[in-house]
Order: C-alpha cells, then structure tokens, then sequence
C-alpha cells in the first residue's frame, strides 16, 4: 500500500410500567406503543448527539485526497449510523465504523445502566428537588473524567463508561426538572460546570404544585425563576406530606402508572416529560421540547475544540503549516464569547498506541504545546488517521 500523508487539522465544536427516571433507556419500553409514540430515549438522544458532533468533525476534516466533503453531505445524512458516515465520507465500502460503532454502543450502554443501577438514587435524575446535589455529583464526576483524561496511560473503555453516566444525568435534567417549563426548549449551559453557580433551588417549605388529573398543564405554581423537580416513589427521597392538602397544592411528583404517590400525596399528578403518553407522563406534551434540548445539550456538554496533529516522520514537511493554521485559529477564538472552555490536543504516531491526549483550560497553555510538537517515527502504513481521531473525539468535554 503506498503511504499516505496525512495533513489535516480538525477544528470542531464537540464542545421504563418499567421504573425509569428520566427518558426511557430505548425501545425495548415503548410499552405497546408505535416507536413515533415514543419519540426520544436515552439511547436515541445520546447516539444522535455523538453522531452529530462525528458529522461535524468529518466534514471539518480533509479526506486522504487533500478534498472535502461538501457542508451538510455528513450532518444532513438520513437516519445516520456510523457506518453511513463513513461511507459518504470515504467511499462506500472503504472503511470500516466498526471500533466507532462499539465506543458509541458503549456509551449507550453505560447511560442505560444508571436506571438499574441508581434507579432508587433520586439525585442521579434531578428526582425529588435533589437539583443542587444531582449538580454537584454530575460537577464532580466530570472533573473526575477530565482527571482520568489526562492520566499518563488514560483508559478510554472506562471514560466511555463514564461519559455515558454523566449524558444520562444531563439529560434527565430536561425532562425531570421544571426547566422546559420555565425556560422552554433552551440548553441550561451551566448544568454540571464547575465554578458555575445553579439556579435557585425551592425549598422545602416551598409549595411547588397544584393537585391535577390527566394532561395536568398549568399544575407548576412555582414562580420567579426558582427550579424544582418531582418526587418518585421508591426512591431514597420521598415526597413529604403537604400541609395545604384542602388546597390542593404540595410538592410536585414525577408522575406516571409506576408513581404511586401522584395519586394520593397532595398535590396529585406529575410533572415528568419522558414519553408522549399521557398516563405515563402527565407533561407528555411537553415531551418534543424535552427530548430535542436534551440533545443539543448532549451535544453541548461534549463541546470543545479538538485539534488532531499526526507527528510521524512522513508529516515532516507539513506538520509547520498544520501548526501555524491550529494557532491560527486559537488567536481568532481567544477572549471571545465562542472561545472554548477547554482546547484537546490529540497527537497520533504509528503506531497508534502512541496516540496522546492532552486537555487544557488554558490557550497559552494549548499554544506551548502546539509549539513543542516533534515529528518522530513514521514508516509504518497505513498511518494511524482514526487512531487520533477516535481518541481525540471521545474526550468529550465542554
């Protein structure tokens, strides 16, 4: 095979009655109802999400030839999957999506796993006005994730393990939580953001719901911008009696068949926006809103810039143009409202087990190692494109 030479630079923006908590896992629940009745789970969500951003960073990034795909030929796709993606990018039948294809199922995988697992766990669903924790724990666990990125020898399995937690989390926010309510289909950017304060919480004297049977519209009487999220049964945070019951008014309940106390604990009905079946979601109307801003905020959470750099000896005579074009862009970018909150930096070598990934928050410190890169190695074909690529991609932060 003649060796090719890879010269590119990515530029990206990355950035169940089964109990469930949230979006129901996939179709498997869709509880006799047509797939269009069930419109988004989690797997739908999250599989779209990773697709888009593989969209957009395909068609940032020339092909083996020097050309580029045509904007809109990968992200306008029908019914994409990754294979398809590749197709139209590469040719029908060229290469293989196959290891992309198990890092996505992977992550889908592991964000099921949250509604077996911590399915009695309120704050890893935003349940039971446990927001400000369900804040800090998905706080945390994303330093933790950034942490294992940076690692010496980085476990990709285990960060796509975790990464499919954490989009659980971020997209149980949207249809548990009065947010879509509140603010409409708008990405709460600051979910789960270190540093970043959370909206106010309605405390526990609070009444946050009006008593409701049926489609319950209206039933949120909360006001002035103050979040809260419905109480679930059998979950470690249980719904306190009202002291207002001949008024109808209380904490909200999730809502639901599986939700026994939104039938008898003041105030009645829910606030959930998992399905778009009425007796499963009594905000099922709101269900559109909710599944379409968990996706951008899927897409979101996992923004960012990546800048993917072959350094093998065969880049020799490119890898300075590649360079000044990446500082290029992080001059543009610095101390702009898009300017990223974290840059990656993902150098491959052949062999592909010397594909390294580098996070900072910093643009100096981005450019220091921008200016450090060496080529080395080479010789080995066919050069290892996806290596850096995939890893690159998978370190999805925002």
């Amino acid at each position: 095979m003649e060796e090719t030479k890879w010269s590119f630079l990515i530029f990206c923006v990355l950035c169940l009655v089964v109990f469930t908590s949230g979006f129901l896992p996939n179709h498997d629940n869709d509880f006799g109802n047509s797939p269009t009745a069930l419109n988004y789970k989690h797997d739908d969500i999250t599989e779209a999400a990773l697709l888009r951003v593989i969209a957009r960073l395909l068609e940032d990034t020339p092909k083996p030839d020097g050309t580029k795909v045509a904007k809109g030929t990968l992200t306008g796709l029908k019914d994409p999957t990754p294979q398809r993606l590749f197709d139209a990018y590469y040719g029908k039948g060229q290469v293989l999506a196959k290891k992309l294809q198990e890092s996505i199922e992977t992550i889908v995988k592991f964000n099921a796993i949250v509604d077996k697992d911590h399915r009695g766990e309120a704050l890893f669903h935003f349940n039971g006005e446990q927001i400000k924790e369900g804040f800090e724990k998905l706080s945390a666990a994303r330093e933790l994730f950034k942490a294992l990125v940076t690692a010496k020898k980085a476990n990709f399995d285990v960060l796509r393990q975790l990464l499919g937690v954490l989009l659980h989390m971020v997209q149980d926010f949207y249809s548990n939580t009065n947010w879509i309510e509140m603010k409409g289909p708008v990405v709460y950017q600051d979910l789960g953001i270190k540093g970043k304060p959370i909206l106010p919480v309605a405390s526990p004297g609070i009444m946050t719901c009006q008593s409701c049977t049926g489609q319950c519209r209206n039933n949120i009487i909360l006001t002035g911008g103050v979040l809260t999220s419905g109480y679930r049964t059998g979950q470690d945070i249980q719904k306190p009696d009202s002291k207002f019951k001949s008024r109808g008014t209380g904490k909200c309940s999730h809502g639901g068949e599986a939700d026994a106390d939104s039938k008898v604990k003041t105030a009645t009905g829910g606030i959930n926006k998992e399905t778009t079946v009425e007796k499963l979601s009594p905000h099922y109307y709101l269900h559109s809103d909710a599944g379409k801003t968990a996706v951008r905020a899927t897409e979101m959470y996992i923004d960012g810039q990546v800048f993917v750099i072959d350094t093998t000896g065969s880049m020799s005579e490119d890898i300075a143009a590649v360079k000044q074009e990446t500082l290029k862009i992080i001059q543009i970018t610095k101390g702009q409202l898009s300017s990223p909150s974290e840059y990656i930096l993902a150098t491959f070598n052949d062999p592909a087990n010397l594909t390294e990934v580098r996070v900072t928050n910093d643009s100096d410190v981005m450019v220091s190692w921008l200016k450090a890169i060496k080529v080395k190695g080479g010789g080995d074909c066919p050069e290892y494109l996806l290596s850096g690529m995939i890893e690159g991609t998978i370190v999805f932060c925002s």
